[in-house]
């Protein structure tokens, strides 16, 4: 069985090729300039929302999955 788990995508403002992808991709993003005690209230409330825990098994690293092609 898969597990979904929330992604935060955090980005420099006015990269609008990045936050095209990111959105489709992302449970929650992100554009700097952010405080820390923004992100943290936005993990806060993902963890929440899954039942407050993380996967119990790792996760596979990002590099291995295939990156989108560039247009």
């Amino acid at each position: 069985a898969t597990r979904a788990f929330p992604v935060i995508v955090l980005t420099a403002e006015g990269e609008e090729r990045v936050l095209n992808e990111a959105e489709q991709l992302a449970t929650d993003l992100l554009t700097k300039p952010f405080s820390p005690s923004k992100l943290t209230a936005r993990i806060a409330a993902l963890l929440g929302e899954g039942g407050g825990s993380l996967p119990s098994t790792p996760l596979p690293p990002a590099a291995n999955k295939p990156r989108p092609s560039s247009p």
